[in-house]
């Protein structure tokens, strides 16, 4: 099934379809617009503005994926359903993936070209494309859950609506292993802190719990000790050198969200970026 305009040719650059004017369309992968899902056999279109790869999690996570039309009745449907609006749907082309087949619209730095095979590694501050065989150093990845920051600070509220819309929830700690993975990532990206993570204190009994598991925190790595009540606040961020400390709830910060890059549960905390 295909309904392309004009600009529909294949290229070797990362293109995504949306429908556009009711044809299809292909686009850069990291426009934002609304996007179709389907949940069986019904379709609903999302009013919410994100990148093909946010819109195929978004999909995923609440419904079943990104709609796939396969023939005339089902395109018939979508353009019903999208009333002459522009939005992505479950179709994408692209030369080149990541290793472990995660939705990535990133290619900063990446000139494409096609002459065969090719595998990037980094060259400074940009990507470059080359044989598969070359021999280089590598960098690897732990863990199969990843941190997103959304783009602006948040009350600990907002934050926790935030993370549990778009990703998987706001970013908890079990163990020692996970509080140092969470640490190098701040180290690697330098965000100087303090950043929402999902602790929360009961207001009638003041023990602390991670939101996101409901699980009462046993490891604990705060500044001062665990804050107290009455004097303390209720939720808890992390700050740059890795201890965690009250914050007033209605403060707005930066807010660590997690987001399972396998659509299975939570396993471990953290992966780099």
């Amino acid at each position: 099934m295909t309904n392309w305009t004009t600009e529909g040719n294949v290229t070797h650059e990362q293109r995504c379809v949306a429908i556009h004017n009711n044809t299809w369309s292909n686009r850069p992968c990291n426009e934002t617009m609304y996007f179709m899902c389907q949940n069986a056999t019904a379709y609903q279109l999302i009013e919410q503005e994100k990148d093909w790869c946010e819109a195929r999690l978004y999909c995923r996570k609440h419904y079943k994926d990104l709609v796939s039309i396969n023939n005339n009745t089902q395109n018939e449907e979508a353009l019903r359903i999208g009333a002459n609006r522009t939005f992505w749907i479950g179709l994408k082309h692209d030369n080149y993936e990541w290793q472990d087949g995660q939705c990535s619209t990133f290619r900063e730095g990446i000139t494409i070209s096609y002459t065969g095979k090719e595998c990037a590694f980094q060259q400074g501050d940009e990507f470059v494309l080359g044989k598969c065989d070359s021999e280089r150093p590598i960098i690897c990845m732990q863990g199969d859950t990843r941190i997103t920051v959304p783009t602006d600070p948040l009350t600990w509220e907002e934050a926790y609506d935030y993370c549990e819309e778009n990703h998987d929830g706001l970013l908890f700690i079990r163990d020692q292993d996970e509080q140092l993975e969470v640490e190098k990532w701040l180290n690697v990206t330098g965000d100087p802190g303090p950043v929402w993570l999902g602790l929360r204190q009961s207001r009638a009994f003041g023990f602390w719990f991670w939101s996101t598991i409901d699980r009462v925190v046993d490891f604990i790595n705060w500044r001062d000790g665990p804050p107290e009540l009455p004097l303390s606040y209720h939720c808890g961020a992390i700050e740059a050198g890795g201890r965690w400390r009250d914050v007033n709830c209605q403060t707005k910060l930066p807010a660590l969200c997690i987001e399972d890059m396998y659509n299975t549960t939570h396993k471990k905390v953290i992966s780099y970026p």
